[in-house]
């Protein structure tokens, strides 16, 4: 890890409890950078030292509210188990607009 990805700004250094290095690396490979460099960022943005299970929980519960809810992401997961990716309402929209001009 290199100091800008440790460090913000006002250099707050996050931790990770091994409770919560464990939860994430239950997390698809894929989205386990992304996962952590947002939890830092945000533990960093409301002063946190170190990153635990609850936390995790609660940055989890204040995404979901903006993606969709339980169910919405249950949906995604269950449809990455089947190995389909899930797309946003956005991405579909946007797909939707190029094939419409190229059918054009």
């Amino acid at each position: 890890m290199n100091v800008s990805d440790s460090h913000d700004a006002v250099g707050i250094d996050v931790r990770w409890t091994d409770e919560a290095s464990k939860r994430l690396e239950r997390a698809p490979l894929f989205l386990r950078g992304m996962v952590r460099r947002l939890a830092e960022k945000k533990a960093r943005e409301l002063g946190y030292a170190e990153i635990t299970e609850e936390i995790l929980d609660q940055f989890k519960n204040q995404m979901m509210g903006r993606m969709g809810g339980e169910s919405g992401m249950a949906d995604a997961a269950e449809q990455m188990e089947q190995g389909h990716l899930p797309w946003t309402a956005a991405a579909k929209e946007r797909l939707n607009t190029v094939r419409n001009s190229c059918a054009a």
